[in-house]
C-alpha cells in the first residue's frame, strides 16, 4: 500500500512502486481528483455525476461512471477504490495524497517556535509542489475552484515563510521575491507588509515608504479602501525608525495570537458565489482562475480588515470567524460591515469583470453568532466548530443571490445599528428543527439617536432635569460645556439623549456622531458625520454663508470640507480643531446647539483633546457637547472626570 503516491500539487500523478501509471481518458483523471481531494470521504454518485459532466450528464451517466470506476479500480489495485452508500471512497492513508502531507508540514511549521525549524519545515512542504494544481485539469469546471484553493494555501504557506526568513535575518535576499509575490497578488496586503519591512531592514527606507504608497494607490483604485490599520501603522513605525522595527523585537514580524479559550462566542460569516458551477463552464479556464483569485483577494482583505480571521474556502465558499483569536465587544457589527463593504466592493468587482470578461458575479451571504470550540489556528485544521457554524451555513444556503441573512443572536446585537426585516425560518435539518433569520436591509449610521423615542421614560426623571438644566444654563450664559453621561452598555444612555432631543423639539439643533472601535478615519469619524449633517449640501458655499462678513470664512470653510472629506489638504491638528469651533460657534449663533457623541471610550485621544478644546475656547456662543461613554473612558482618560461634569447613570430599580 505504501509504495502508492498520488498528486494533486501540479498535474496529476499516480505512481506504485515508483511506476508512474497514465490515466489517458480524462474523466478518468476527473473522478481520481475529485476522489483525491475527498480521500477517506464517501463521494456520492449524484455528486461525481455532476461534476463529471458540467451538470448536462447524459442519461448513461450512472452506468459511464460505474465503467470509470472499474477501470480506475484496476490501474490503482483492488484494495483502494471502494463502493460505500450513496457513492464511492478513496480508501488510503492521507499521508499518500501529496497536499495532505503538505498541509501537515505547515501545520506543524505554525506550531514551532524556533523560526529556523519554521523554515525548513515550510520549504519541505512547499517542494512537494510540482508546478500549478491539477494543471492537466484546467479546462475542466469542477477543478476551477479547487485550483483557486490550493493557490490560495500554498501562497499562505510562501508568506508563513517569509516570515520565518524575515525573523532570522533573511530580508536582504528576500526582497525580490516578496516583490514578485506581491505583483502576483496586489491586493495581498500581509505580502504588501512583508515587503516594506524587508525594504526598511535592509536599510532602504524611502522604498520602503514607497510600497506603502503603491499599496493604498492599489487598493483605493480597484477596492476603494484604505490600507488596513496595521499596514498603517507599519508606515507610522518606518517614519519614525520604531525600534520595534529592529530584528532582535519580532514585534512588527510575526504578531503572536493570545491563547484561545476552549470556547468561545463568536460570530460567524458564510458568503458565497451564487452558481459558480455554470459559470466555470461558460469561461475560459485562465479567465474563471482569474475571478476567483480576485474574489478571494476581495474576501480576505475586507474581513481582515474588519478584524476577522478568514478560516478558508471551501470550494467558493468562504468562511470566517469574528473573535478569534481576538474577541471583541462588537464582532457582530463587524462581521455586518464586513458583509456591507464586500456587497459595495463586488460592485466595482462586477464593473471590471463586465468590462474585461463580460461576466458578472453574485454572492449571499449570511451571519450568525453563538458558541463554539475554539483550536489553534496553526494546527491547520477547522479552528472553530460547533452549532453557530453549522446554522451559519445553513442559513447562507437559504439565502437569495444579493442577500445577507442574519441568524436571531447577531440580529439581537446589531438591531441598534442596521435596520433588517424578518424572513421565512431556516430548516436546520433532521431534529434540529429551525431558526428565526432575517434580512439585512441596510446599515444605520445614527440608529436611535434621530429616533423620537417611542415609549414613555421610566426612572430617569432626576438625570433629564440635569440635562435640561445644562441647556438652559448654556444658552442663558451664551457659552460652551460638555457632559459625560457615564453608564454600562445597554443601562439608557442613548435613551436618555433621545428624550432630551425630543422634548427640545425646535429649540435646539441637535448634530450627532459616534465613535468606532476600529477602521479608517476613526480619529475625527464623529466629527465627519456631524459636519455633513450641519451642512449636508454645497458645504463650502454654506459655511461662508453662515460666517458672512468674517475675514477668515473661506478659509474656515476649505478646513472643515477637508476634515468631512469633501475636498483634499493637509490640515494641522490645530486648524483642524479652529475650523470645528467656528463651524459650531456659526450654527450657535443662529440657534443653541446640541453636538451629541456616543461612545467616546472608544475615541482617539485627538478627539477627546478636541472636546476640550470646544469647552475651552468657543466664544458667546451657546454649544452643549453631549458625551456619551461607558466607565472605562475614566480608565484611558483618569483626568476627564474631574474636567468634565458627568452624570452616572446607575441601574434602574
Amino acid at each position: 500500500m505504501h509504495a502508492l503516491q498520488l498528486g494533486v500539487l501540479g498535474p496529476l500523478q499516480i505512481s506504485v512502486a515508483g511506476r508512474v501509471i497514465e490515466l489517458r481518458r480524462a474523466k478518468q483523471r476527473s473522478l481520481l481528483a475529485l476522489l483525491l481531494l475527498n480521500v477517506g470521504e464517501v463521494v456520492s454518485t449524484d455528486r461525481l455525476v455532476e461534476e463529471l459532466w458540467a451538470g448536462q450528464p447524459p442519461k448513461t451517466a450512472v452506468g459511464s461512471l460505474q465503467n470509470l470506476v472499474s477501470e480506475l479500480r484496476k490501474a490503482l489495485g483492488p484494495d483502494v477504490l471502494h463502493t460505500r452508500a450513496p457513492g464511492y471512497v478513496l480508501d488510503v492513508d492521507p499521508e499518500l495524497v501529496d497536499v495532505h502531507r503538505f498541509q501537515r508540514l505547515v501545520a506543524r511549521a505554525g506550531e514551532g517556535k524556533d523560526p529556523e525549524l519554521r523554515a525548513t519545515q515550510l520549504r519541505e512542504a512547499l517542494a512537494l509542489w510540482r508546478g500549478p494544481p491539477l494543471a492537466d485539469l484546467a479546462l475542466e469546471p469542477f477543478a476551477q475552484v479547487e485550483i483557486a484553493r490550493l493557490e490560495e494555501l500554498r501562497t499562505a504557506a510562501r508568506e508563513d515563510l517569509i516570515y520565518a526568513e524575515l525573523e532570522v535575518g533573511r530580508h536582504a535576499q528576500l526582497v525580490g521575491e516578496v516583490e514578485a509575490l506581491v505583483a502576483e497578488h496586489p491586493l495581498r496586503e500581509r505580502l504588501r507588509g512583508q515587503l516594506m519591512l524587508a525594504l526598511y531592514r535592509s536599510g532602504r527606507q524611502a522604498e520602503a515608504l514607497e510600497a506603502y504608497r503603491e499599496a493604498r494607490e492599489t487598493l483605493v483604485e480597484q477596492l476603494g479602501i484604505e490600507p488596513s490599520p496595521e499596514l498603517q501603522r507599519l508606515e507610522q513605525a518606518i517614519l519614525r525608525h520604531d525600534r520595534e522595527l529592529e530584528l532582535s523585537s519580532q514585534v512588527a514580524t510575526v504578531p503572536q495570537p493570545e491563547p484561545l479559550d476552549r470556547r468561545k462566542t463568536v460570530t460567524i460569516l458564510f458568503t458565497d458565489i451564487v452558481d459558480s458551477t455554470s459559470l466555470g463552464a461558460r469561461l475560459d479556464p485562465e479567465v474563471m482562475r482569474s475571478v476567483m483569485r480576485r474574489y478571494y483577494d476581495t474576501v480576505r482583505t475586507i474581513v481582515e480588515r474588519h478584524g476577522g480571521t478568514l478560516e478558508k474556502f471551501i470550494g467558493d465558499v468562504a468562511m470566517a470567524v469574528f473573535g478569534i483569536p481576538q474577541l471583541h465587544e462588537d464582532d457582530a457589527l463587524r462581521a455586518v460591515r464586513a458583509a456591507g463593504e464586500l456587497r459595495e466592493a463586488l460592485a466595482g468587482l462586477n464593473d471590471d469583470l463586465g468590462r474585461e470578461h463580460q461576466v458578472t458575479i453574485q454572492i449571499r451571504t449570511a451571519i450568525n453568532t453563538g458558541e463554539v470550540i475554539a483550536a489553534d489556528t496553526a494546527s491547520g485544521q477547522q479552528f472553530a466548530a460547533g452549532g453557530a457554524v453549522n446554522v451559519a451555513m445553513r442559513l447562507q444556503q437559504s439565502a437569495l443571490p444579493g442577500e445577507t441573512l442574519l441568524g436571531p443572536a447577531t440580529e439581537r446585537l446589531v438591531r441598534d445599528a442596521a435596520t433588517t426585516e424578518p424572513v421565512e425560518s431556516v430548516d436546520l435539518g433532521g431534529s434540529l428543527g429551525r431558526v428565526d433569520a432575517f434580512r439585512l436591509v441596510e446599515l444605520v449610521d445614527q440608529a436611535l439617536l434621530q429616533r423620537s423615542p417611542r415609549a414613555p421614560l421610566i426612572g430617569r426623571t432626576d438625570e433629564l432635569a440635569a440635562l435640561r438644566s445644562a441647556f438652559d444654563r448654556v444658552r442663558a450664559e451664551r457659552r460652551s460645556e460638555v457632559l459625560t453621561i457615564l453608564g454600562e452598555a445597554g443601562i439608557g444612555k442613548t435613551r436618555l439623549t433621545g428624550e432630551l432631543v425630543s422634548g427640545l423639539g425646535s429649540e435646539a439643533t441637535a448634530l450627532y456622531g459616534r465613535c468606532v472601535s476600529y477602521g479608517e478615519g476613526a480619529t475625527y469619524l464623529p466629527m465627519t458625520e456631524i459636519i455633513r449633517q450641519a451642512v449636508p449640501k454645497r458645504p463650502r458655499e454654506t459655511i461662508v454663508s453662515l460666517l458672512a462678513g468674517e475675514e477668515d470664512a473661506q478659509l474656515v470653510a476649505q478646513r472643515v470640507t477637508e476634515l468631512a472629506g469633501e475636498s483634499e489638504g493637509t490640515a494641522s491638528t490645530g486648524e483642524a480643531f479652529w475650523a470645528v469651533r467656528r463651524l459650531f460657534e456659526g450654527l450657535a449663533r443662529r440657534q443653541p446647539l446640541l453636538v451629541v457623541l456616543e461612545d467616546i471610550h472608544w475615541a482617539e485621544p485627538t478627539l477627546l483633546e478636541l472636546i476640550e478644546y470646544l469647552e475651552t475656547w468657543i466664544s458667546e456662543a451657546p454649544v452643549l457637547v453631549l458625551c456619551l461613554a461607558r466607565p472605562e473612558l475614566l480608565e484611558k482618560r483618569p483626568g476627564w472626570g474631574a474636567q468634565a461634569k458627568t452624570i452616572l447613570l446607575d441601574p434602574l430599580s
